[in-house]
């Protein structure tokens, strides 16, 4: 008979809030993978494409062009999402998560820069956590599909003007 206590899983969320700390986001990472701590495939996410899944660009900025600084900054700030977003998930017995947590809150806490939560706190953020932590335990679900509504639904319907879509002709080459 299986230990049922063998099936834990606790996600986790890594914010960093600077543009910069993305090496360093890595450079940690590295050894915890290698080693197994952290054993699922790690999602390291931008503010733009965890605002994405949830958010409409147009309520943060309505130009044609790339998004100013300015409006992302206004999106950390209102929907609680770091510049970076880690998303990653412990497992085995409640006893092997807790030595693993140890862990990872230490490697991660080295520098001071990274926000390190799980469960309520984690949920309560903006972002991706529960559909990314429903992900991590096996759950299936269409959440990314929110990012159709970054730049609005009616975006696939000018899909076609930018390929040129032309029938198969035959080439003739002369002998």
């Amino acid at each position: 008979m299986a230990d049922a206590r063998a099936a834990s899983v606790s996600s986790l969320l890594i914010q960093y809030q600077d543009p910069e700390d993305i090496a360093e986001i890595v450079d940690v990472l590295r050894p915890l993978r290698i080693s197994q701590i952290i054993p699922n495939a790690v999602v390291i996410v931008h503010t733009l494409w965890d605002a994405g899944t949830h958010v409409v660009r147009k309520s943060y900025y309505d130009g044609k062009d790339s998004i100013p600084r300015e409006a992302i900054e206004r999106i950390k700030q209102d929907e609680g999402i770091g510049e970076w977003n880690v998303y990653a998930a412990l497992y085995g017995t409640p006893e092997q998560i807790e030595v693993n947590w140890k862990i990872v809150e230490q490697a991660f806490g080295a520098s001071g820069k990274a926000k390190i939560m799980y469960g309520d706190e984690a949920e309560q953020r903006g972002g991706g956590f529960e559909y990314r932590a429903a992900l991590m335990k096996g759950d299936m679900n269409l959440q990314e599909f929110g990012l159709y509504n970054w730049r609005g639904a009616a975006v696939l319907c000018g899909l076609p003007r930018y390929l040129k879509l032309r029938a198969a002709r035959p080439r003739i080459r002369p002998n």
